[in-house]
């Protein structure tokens, strides 16, 4: 959310003053169906449990996708396992979401409809502001955190990096798509130092006239 975070600041509260340039990884510029999914599992307009959402989401994956899921010493395939992973793993996350605190006006604001009917309208890129965008798109292991939303997103938009998809990380001069996860870009990953990244990025500007 940083990158939109950043493009509210530009546009609506006179960020352009103090901004040359913004370049968004990996933001939710046209939503997320993962935002989607975390509204409705805290109980916002839906009847039904995650698992209802589970059960419909393996439904619509295709036999060749099911069939490359394969655990070690599960010789037979593994849907049944990885149904259960996910509906463990949606359980778990819609227990969290009921429990917050809050309220979950930040997920509502992820939401397609919000980000293309509302905020993007209403957000309009600043003429003397640059604005670059890269995305990230990687397979995401059955194990991983990430698991969960990223099927939820390639069901719904194709490639992704577990949260946002390639189509809706695209915003003003698309760079190019990083093979990293969210977690990685943000620099929380356990295996890949994202400062070097950023490094890159700081000298691509620099070339840039920035």
């Amino acid at each position: 959310m940083g990158g939109v975070d950043s493009r509210h600041f530009i546009t609506h509260l006179g960020g352009h003053k103090v901004v040359a340039s913004l370049i968004t990884l990996s933001s939710p510029h046209r939503g997320s169906p993962y935002g989607e999914w975390c509204v409705k599992a805290a109980g916002y307009n839906l009847s039904g449990a995650p698992v209802q959402a589970i059960n419909d989401l393996m439904g619509k994956l295709p036999d060749s996708f099911l069939s490359k899921l394969k655990l070690k010493g599960n010789n037979n395939g593994n849907t049944d396992t990885v149904k259960r992973i996910l509906e463990f793993d949606a359980s778990l996350e819609k227990l969290v979401l009921q429990r917050l605190p809050f309220e979950m006006k930040a997920h509502h604001n992820t939401t397609r409809k919000f980000m293309t009917e509302v905020f993007n309208p209403q957000t309009l890129d600043h003429p003397d502001v640059a604005y670059y965008s890269f995305a990230g798109a990687k397979k995401i292991s059955p194990v991983h955190p990430l698991y969960f939303p990223s099927l939820i997103v390639t069901n719904a938009e194709g490639d992704n990096d577990g949260m946002v998809s390639v189509e809706s990380a695209k915003w003003g001069k698309f760079i190019r798509t990083l093979p990293r996860d969210h977690a990685e870009l943000i620099n929380w990953g356990t295996s890949y130092d994202a400062r070097r990244l950023y490094r890159r990025i700081a000298n691509f500007l620099a070339e840039h006239g920035f």
